[in-house]
């Protein structure tokens, strides 16, 4: 039976343990989606979870209450949306600067926002 709490692994590892991906469902909240994603995440051995989340809220406002080992990212319709809501310099969900250099564990700490 299908997993209800991840909707993708990656093909690339964290670690040697897959890495579980979830998107937010829009009737559940980050902290739902972060409890679905852990609870099946265990039965994986995962060392890295991600969690998609489709509302405009930082992710950084989440980061109190999710469980360690979870990394959540904005959704492209809430990254657009949340930079529409706001003028000055666009910023991910860690408040880096697009076109800033970011360290990214699952890719070996590669990566430019842009």
């Amino acid at each position: 039976h299908r997993n209800k709490g991840i909707d993708a692994i990656l093909v690339e590892q964290f670690r040697g343990r897959p890495i579980p991906v979830r998107v937010q469902r829009n009737h559940e909240s980050v902290r739902e989606a972060a409890a679905l994603l852990e609870r099946a995440a265990r039965d994986k051995h995962a060392e890295l979870m991600i969690l998609v989340a489709t509302e405009t809220r930082p992710a950084e406002d989440h980061a109190p209450t999710l469980p360690p080992k979870m990394v959540v990212v904005e959704s492209t319709s809430a990254q657009i949306a949340r930079a529409l809501g706001k003028s000055g310099a666009a910023r991910d969900t860690t408040g880096a600067v697009r076109g800033q250099r970011v360290t990214a564990p699952w890719n070996g700490g590669r990566g430019t926002l842009s």
